[in-house]
């Protein structure tokens, strides 16, 4: 709307004696205005290959090359395209009319092609299967509450939250492919039974919709008697950015720590009362970009991977209050964290062993008869060395057992999976290079190496 009218102001007043008419006379102006439809066509596909090859933003250092590339490449389109089309004595217009239509006939059948094969994802099948959307189960079971989403008829485990619990349904079935899963995802909305984002871009009645959902994924737990474990997941932070949380799914108020955290330990003293054995895996450190769009960028372009590795100072303030969230929660109950696995005292990966970070080993733990036990969902082979930390909030000094107890432990893989195994592991503890010394006494974090 702003264009349309400053068009027609411009056609109303740019006559030679006013001063816009003037303004427009200059001749840098007029330049412009003859190369003007080549450097309309120019800046689109300039600046789109520029962001794909910068990753990060481009600064306006940068926007400024740009526009001056864009100039120049639009003079010469205008000097030896333009220029000569509009010479009827060399070029006929039939010859034009039948340019355009190769070209336009050319264009629609590559477009076609680009279309129908996803972008030629063939020719890197590799990237291609990393871009591609984690959908669990199904693409089909978005906020569906039923055994249709499901591995058997008898899940013994509930895979619950937004997205971020959708992405570990593939390495759990992965890990084990003949689990007894069960995926209770909705895009979004996390694992809480009475609490909701209010989301504007997604509509009004959106919040109700997770409210729903989430409700009926209570009824469904006390339903299906074969479920024991409860893996829930979120990102967490569409709770804190958003003005307003829906709360009972009667009211709006407006979205605090406090809140969540107090929703956050009422849903899990609720699992835990009706006999369900649960774990929170939080989502993996963040700075605000997309790390996986990076990833596939830097293997597009040949480009090495620290390109993409966040800088430890940008993680702890983007994250800064999920992780209060957490070590909250975690004073009580199984909190699963990467930082400890994926980042050092500079910066966090994006990729470990050649692996994306998003599909690395989840290891979790719960108390079973006064001990630690391990449970794994790995999509790789299983041979962990774990080292785990423990961490008091009083005084922000690490809190040590006596090294003699923990040199070494028989861990009991005690499955999602419906069976034990044993396998042998030693289990350090150290303050070496502590990844966050804030953390309360009972925040276990897993740092592992797979073999």
């Amino acid at each position: 709307m702003p264009v349309v009218v400053g068009t027609v102001l411009v056609l109303a007043f740019g006559r030679r004696d006013t001063l816009v008419g003037k303004l427009l006379s200059v001749r840098p102006l007029v330049a412009i205005g003859l190369i003007s439809y080549s450097l309309y066509l120019w800046h689109q596909p300039v600046f789109a290959f520029a962001r794909l090859r910068a990753i990060d933003e481009i600064p306006p250092a940068g926007y400024v090359v740009l526009i001056v590339l864009c100039i120049a490449l639009a003079t010469l389109s205008w000097r030896f395209v333009e220029q000569p089309f509009r010479q009827r004595a060399k070029v006929g217009r039939g010859a034009v009319f039948g340019a355009t239509l190769a070209a336009g006939a050319v264009a629609l059948v590559v477009g076609f092609g680009f279309d129908g094969t996803d972008g030629f994802a063939s020719r890197n099948r590799e990237l291609a299967r990393m871009i591609e959307p984690s959908v669990g189960i199904s693409k089909e079971c978005d906020a569906v509450v039923n055994l249709k989403c499901a591995t058997g008829s008898s899940p013994e485990i509930a895979v619950w939250g937004d997205s971020y619990a959708r992405h570990l349904v593939d390495g759990i079935i992965a890990s084990k492919p003949d689990v007894k899963l069960v995926q209770l995802t909705k895009n979004n909305c996390g694992p809480f039974f009475d609490l909701a984002p209010v989301v504007p871009r997604l509509g009004q009645q959106w919040p109700l919709a997770c409210a729903k959902h989430n409700a009926e994924v209570k009824r469904f737990l006390l339903a299906n008697k074969s479920i024991r474990y409860v893996v829930l997941s979120s990102q967490l932070s569409q709770y804190l950015i958003e003005d307003k949380v829906l709360v009972g799914g009667i009211r709006e108020m407006p979205s605090e720590l406090k809140t969540l955290t107090d929703n956050f330990r009422a849903t899990l003293a609720w699992l835990e009362a009706n006999g369900f054995e649960t774990v929170f895996v939080a989502a993996p450190p963040r700075n605000g970009r997309d790390t996986g769009l990076c990833v596939a960028r830097v293997r597009l372009l040949g480009d090495p991977i620290e390109r993409c590795e966040l800088p430890l100072r940008d993680v702890m303030t983007n994250d800064k209050d999920m992780l209060s969230v957490l070590a909250d929660i975690a004073d009580e109950y199984p909190v699963v964290s990467f930082r400890g696995y994926l980042c050092d005292e500079d910066s966090c990966k994006s990729r470990t062993r050649g692996s994306p970070c998003s599909k690395t080993m989840v290891t979790s733990r719960r108390r079973v008869r006064g001990r630690s036990a391990a449970r794994s969902i790995s999509t790789e082979p299983l041979s962990v060395r774990l080292r785990v930390m423990c961490f008091r909030s009083e005084g922000h000094r690490p809190w040590l057992l006596p090294s003699p107890t923990l040199q070494r432990l028989e861990w009991r893989l005690l499955a999602f999976f419906d069976r034990i195994e044993r396998f042998a592991a030693t289990a350090e503890l150290t303050n070496e290079n502590a990844p966050d010394q804030t953390m309360p006494e009972r925040f276990i974090l897993l740092d592992f190496a797979c073999r």
